[in-house]
């Protein structure tokens, strides 16, 4: 399935209609994003990650993913995600990423019914794997967790609530050059600095995507959202996802993210 997709860039910032903010008084974007660089460089600082999600689509589709992910160095980490649960024409479906400074990032996606391991074009950006979500956003989401204010441009658009939690609201244009969208909304909760929402822009006006995160539970001392709603505004569709486990540091084997190992159909 074709999917669009999303985030923010201060470069033509003036140039694109928005919604207005409250005002964030004695704040700067570069003070808020250094808070958090600390906060994701101790307290928050994880170098393996287990999640196990459940996935509703538009449709009432329901499947269940493991997903497992490496840090190897700040911008260097190893994904694995699995269909576990799900339609028996999904069932098995795996992708793996190798994201690494200084080089291409690699993709490669296993789907059971051919039998095979294949690489994913760097020209292929839309490739679904999650309903509303595509390969890319997953890369572009964890990516995102790791910016630090030295990887991007932000500026801060003021303030506004989400859920009733108030929050930061930043624009922000990456520094990368292998992404698909050319800014991004983040709104950034003011007490703990948690995404509360995102919005992520090609080059319309309009979101391609829009994600909504909420039911925040801190988890091995580190503050997880545990429900993610993506909406494609483009098609009018949206995916629920649900987090039943997550866990971190707990010694994954790095051996085990690479290609070869995707027929397994497990990641840890």
């Amino acid at each position: 399935m074709r999917v669009a997709s999303v985030v923010a860039g201060l470069t033509f910032a003036a140039a694109v209609a928005g919604p207005t903010y409250a005002g964030a008084a004695a704040e700067t974007a570069d003070a808020i994003l250094r808070r958090r660089d600390e906060i994701i460089s101790t307290s928050r600082r994880w170098t393996d990650r287990y999640r196990r999600l459940a996935v509703f689509g538009s449709a009432g589709s329901k499947r269940e993913l493991e997903i497992c992910d490496v840090k190897l160095a700040r911008d260097a980490w190893k994904t694995v995600g699995i269909v576990t649960r799900g339609p028996s024409s999904l069932r098995g479906t795996a992708f793996f990423i190798d994201v690494a400074e200084g080089r291409p990032k690699e993709r490669f996606l296993y789907q059971p019914q051919f039998r095979r391991v294949r690489r994913l074009l760097p020209d292929d950006p839309h490739q679904s794997f999650v309903d509303d979500l595509t390969v890319h956003d997953f890369i572009v989401l964890s990516r995102m967790e790791s910016w630090t204010r030295t990887d991007v441009d932000a500026r801060l658009l003021g303030e506004e609530p989400v859920d009733g939690e108030p929050t930061y609201v930043l624009q922000i244009a990456t520094h990368a050059r292998d992404i698909v969208y050319s800014r991004y909304v983040v709104h950034l909760t003011k007490n703990d600095l948690v995404e509360r929402r995102i919005e992520l822009y090609e080059d319309q006006d309009v979101p391609s995507r829009r994600i909504q995160f909420s039911d925040v539970r801190v988890v091995d001392g580190i503050p997880v959202p545990h429900r993610v709603e993506v909406e494609t505004p483009e098609f009018g569709t949206r995916t629920d996802i649900r987090l039943v486990e997550v866990t971190f540091n707990r010694g994954l084997n790095k051996e085990r993210f690479a290609p070869a190992y995707l027929e397994q159909g497990r990641c840890r």
